[in-house]
C-alpha cells in the first residue's frame, strides 16, 4: 500500500472517537471568519464606503462594478487583514497541535485550539511564523513569474497594437497561448517547491522552544525527496474539495485532510530527526507546549 494511502487510511482511525471535536474545532474558525467579514462589512456601510466601485457609471448593471480601491476602502482592508492575522495565526497552530497530538495518539480537549494564545513567545512566534512564510513565498514567485508574465506582457502589446497586421495578431495570440500553458506550469512547479516549508509550523508545534529561522531550515531538509509526493498527497484530495462545493461535506473533509496532513508531518518529522547527523538533530523538549513545564515521570513499578 502506498506511504499516502496508509497515512489516509490511518488518519480516518485517529478520528474515529473525536469527529465531534474536530467539527466543533471547524465551526470555532468558520465563526472567528464570518464574524471578521461581517464587521469588516458592517464598518464599510457605516462609514458609506461602498466595496465596489461602478467606473462606467451603470448603476443599473453589477457584472462592470470593479473592486473599491479608494484610499478609506484600503485602510479599512488593511487593518482587518492585520486583525486577522493576530487572531487566525495563532488559533491555526492551535488546531495544528491539537490534530499533530490526534497523529500521535492522544485525544485533546477543544480548549487547546487556544494553546498558543495562552504566552506572548507562542503568540508571537505563530504570527511570526506567518508572516515569514508570506514573505519567502512572495519572494520565490518572482522568479516562476518572470518568464511567463514577460511573454504575455509581449504578447499583449503585439495584439493592442496601434496598427496590428494579421501575422502580427498571429504572432501574439501563440505567444499570449504559449504565456497561459507556461504561467499553469509555473503554478504548479511552485505548488510542489512551496511543499519545503509545509512542516515549519508542525516543528515548532512538536518542539516550541525552536526558533522560526531554524524550523524552516529544518523542514526544508526533512522534505527533500517528498515534495512531489506531498503534491499527489494534496491531489488525492481534489475530488473531495469538489464535493465540498456543497458546504455539508466540509463537516468531513476538512477533519479528515487536517488528520492526514499532521499523521504525514508527524511521519516526516520523526524519520528526519532520526536521519539527522548528531550535531544538528533537534532534540527532544520535554517540557509542555502550552505549560511550559516538565511532566512528573512515575518510576513506580
Amino acid at each position: 500500500m502506498k506511504l499516502r494511502k496508509q497515512i489516509k487510511l490511518n488518519a480516518r482511525r485517529a478520528l474515529g472517537g473525536s469527529w465531534g471535536k474536530a467539527i466543533c474545532l471547524l465551526l470555532i474558525i468558520f465563526s472567528i471568519s464570518l464574524i471578521f467579514s461581517l464587521l469588516q462589512g458592517l464598518t464599510s456601510l457605516l462609514l458609506g464606503i461602498p466595496d465596489f466601485s461602478d467606473v462606467l457609471t451603470t448603476p443599473q448593471y453589477y457584472l462592470d462594478d470593479v473592486i473599491n480601491l479608494s484610499i478609506p476602502s484600503f485602510l479599512i482592508a488593511a487593518a482587518f487583514t492585520l486583525f486577522s492575522l493576530i487572531v487566525n495565526s495563532p488559533l491555526s497552530f492551535g488546531i495544528r497541535l491539537w490534530y499533530y497530538r490526534l497523529a500521535g495518539g492522544d485525544s485533546e480537549e477543544v480548549a487547546a485550539v487556544f494553546s498558543f494564545f495562552s504566552g506572548l513567545r507562542l503568540f508571537f512566534k505563530a504570527i511570526w511564523h506567518d508572516i515569514s512564510l508570506s514573505v519567502r513565498l512572495l519572494l520565490w514567485s518572482i522568479p516562476f513569474a518572470l518568464l511567463p508574465g514577460g511573454i504575455g506582457t509581449f504578447a499583449l502589446f503585439l495584439l493592442y497594437n496601434a496598427e496590428p497586421t494579421r501575422t502580427v495578431r498571429l504572432g501574439g495570440f501563440l505567444l499570449l497561448t504559449l504565456a497561459c500553458v507556461l504561467s499553469i506550469l509555473a503554478g504548479l512547479f511552485f505548488s510542489i517547491f512551496s511543499k519545503r516549508y509545509l512542516l515549519a509550523p508542525y516543528l515548532i508545534v512538536d518542539n516550541p522552544s525552536i526558533s522560526v529561522r531554524q524550523a524552516f531550515r529544518t523542514s526544508i531538509r526533512y522534505t527533500r525527496g517528498y515534495k512531489n509526493e506531498l503534491f499527489l498527497f494534496d491531489l488525492s484530495f481534489l475530488p473531495w474539495a469538489l464535493l465540498s462545493v456543497l458546504l455539508l461535506p466540509l463537516l468531513y473533509v476538512v477533519p479528515y485532510y487536517n488528520a492526514s496532513l499532521a499523521l504525514y508531518a508527524k511521519y516526516l518529522v520523526e524519520k528526519g530527526k532520526l536521519n539527522e547527523p548528531e550535531d544538528e538533530t533537534l532534540r527532544f523538549d520535554p517540557r509542555d507546549p502550552v505549560t511550559g513545564e516538565i511532566p512528573e515521570i512515575n518510576t513506580e513499578a
